[in-house]
């Protein structure tokens, strides 16, 4: 299930990186293009590629598909902060101390945000609902928006894989090559 289904599944302000790091990624490139050196390219080089396996599967926007850039941001990010302590050699010790604070703060904020409202804004995201619909119900008609439903029916039902075998009914084959289930048991997937 994506995040952008739901509105309220996104927790405002987190993204893959923190905003601090917007000027030290600019820094960094203006050190890659002042050095020259083949080495300092291969970040980029990885960045440009970094995009290709969200770019060709069909769940996109997909964080976990587009993850493949965050190496390549922390290590121009690096560049960026190295050219900054170098360009002011005298204050290096003081901006390496304000770049940890704020590394610390903004990791602070994102804690805290992780353990008081994480759990309950994305409750859906992480499809709990269904524990609790197979738990209390027998039957019934079950949305697969969010994911592929039966499955979580057949674990919190302890249901045997034999029985299902036998009673398992597929939708047609969709245009990406895939059948899902229809139905078993009393309950309708739609």
């Amino acid at each position: 299930m994506k995040g952008d289904d739901n509105p309220r599944s996104q927790i405002p302000g987190r993204g893959q990186l923190y905003l601090i790091e917007i000027p030290f990624i600019i820094l960094g490139l203006l050190a890659i293009y002042r050095n020259r050196k083949l080495l300092y390219y291969l970040p980029l080089l990885a960045l440009i590629l970094a995009p290709i396996p969200a770019a060709i599967t069909r769940e996109s926007p997909h964080a976990l598909r587009g993850i493949l850039a965050a190496p390549s941001f922390a290590i121009i990010s690096a560049f960026g902060i190295h050219f900054l302590m170098e360009s002011f050699k005298k204050y290096s010790k003081i901006i390496f101390a304000c770049v940890v604070a704020v590394y610390v703060l903004s990791f602070e904020a994102y804690l805290t945000g992780f353990v008081t409202k994480y759990a309950v804004e994305t409750a859906s995201d992480w499809q709990y609902q269904y524990k609790e619909i197979f738990a209390n119900q027998k039957s019934g008609i079950v949305t697969d928006k969010y994911a592929e439903p039966y499955i979580f029916a057949l674990f919190y039902l302890k249901y045997p894989p034999e029985k299902f075998r036998a009673e398992v009914k597929y939708n047609p084959v969709d245009k990406w090559g895939f059948s899902l289930v229809s139905s078993f048991n009393g309950f309708q997937f739609k």
